[in-house]
């Protein structure tokens, strides 16, 4: 099997926004001197970040699962009932600048996929540290 040409997929760039977004999120939920997002008497101060937080945790993994079906859709589907089916957009640009922007493509996707998982171990512990252990 020959490697996935990841570039060519919508929804590997929306993982990317999102993930790059979370991480900037969860840059703010650490900072200590940044207001809360709601300045509620029935929430806790952060936890309007926090539920941000976690639509952007959800968001990220809808992409990632609607990745996983545009792959298989057009792996198994488009190219075994449609073989003549070929959407193909060519720009002529120069071999540095292709190479560039598949460098900093695949930069940026490792960024959003394999950190993830800490991501999320941060915030789970984050949000263990701060409302289990302050309770006590």
């Amino acid at each position: 099997m020959k490697f996935l040409d990841f570039s060519r997929y919508i929804f590997s760039y929306i993982t990317i926004i999102i993930s790059l977004g979370l991480y900037y999120l969860l840059l703010i939920f650490h900072n200590e001197h940044y207001p809360s997002v709601s300045e509620n008497e029935f929430l806790a101060p952060g936890t309007g970040l926090a539920i941000i937080i976690g639509y952007y945790i959800i968001l990220y993994l809808i992409s990632c699962v609607l990745l996983i079906l545009e792959l298989l859709i057009r792996k198994f589907i488009i190219e075994k009932y449609f073989p003549k089916l070929k959407i193909s957009i060519n720009f002529s640009f120069p071999k540095v600048i292709l190479k560039t922007y598949k460098i900093i493509f695949y930069v940026l996707f490792f960024f959003s996929i394999i950190p993830f998982i800490l991501t999320c171990i941060a915030f789970i512990v984050t949000l263990i540290k701060l409302y289990i252990f302050d309770i006590m």
